[in-house]
Parts: C-alpha cells; sequence; structure tokens
C-alpha cells in the first residue's frame, strides 16, 4: 500500500498544509498553492471562480483571464469563439 493512498482527504489536507506556508511567504508554497487553485486541487474553488469574481468588479485583467479559462474550458464550459471576441465581450457587459 502506498503511503499516498493511507491518507484520507490527502488534497484537501495538502491544500490547508500549502495555504498556511503560503501564508507565511515561503516562495515554493505560493507556487504551489497557486497551482492547486489553478486546478482546483483539495478546494472547490478554482481560478476560473476567482477570476469571475474579480471580473465582476471590473478587474479588466481578470476578465481577460476568465476569457482565457472560457476558451480553454478550465473551470468552466469550453466556449470556442474566438478568445479576443469573448474577452471584447466581457469587457463590453462589463462581466
Amino acid at each position: 500500500m502506498r503511503i499516498q493512498n493511507a491518507v484520507p482527504n490527502r488534497e484537501e489536507k495538502s491544500f490547508e498544509l500549502i495555504k498556511e506556508l503560503a501564508k507565511k511567504e515561503y516562495l515554493n508554497a505560493q507556487f504551489q498553492l497557486g497551482y492547486y487553485y489553478d486546478e482546483g486541487i483539495g478546494t472547490e474553488v478554482n481560478k476560473s471562480e476567482l477570476y469571475k469574481i474579480a471580473a465582476e468588479k471590473g478587474d479588466n485583467d481578470a476578465k481577460y483571464n476568465l476569457g482565457k479559462c472560457y476558451k480553454l474550458g478550465k473551470g468552466v464550459d469550453k466556449n470556442e469563439k474566438n478568445p479576443f471576441e469573448l474577452i471584447k465581450n466581457l469587457v463590453e457587459k462589463n462581466i
């Protein structure tokens, strides 16, 4: 039996540990936490949800990144529209 299989909810526990280390400004933990959010590992929150929150508040960088999420199908249903058109629509709709 592998050790990783012996630990229940290992992704959630790993996420919490990495999150605590990132708060203490450990560089590798900050990168890893970004990756966990990016992939939705150990957390219900993923990057597209965070980008959407920021985009709804008017952040244009978040709108751009949310458009990329839709184009790639990362955390949201994939949208095959031209990514620039999609991003433009998000900005125009102030989403």
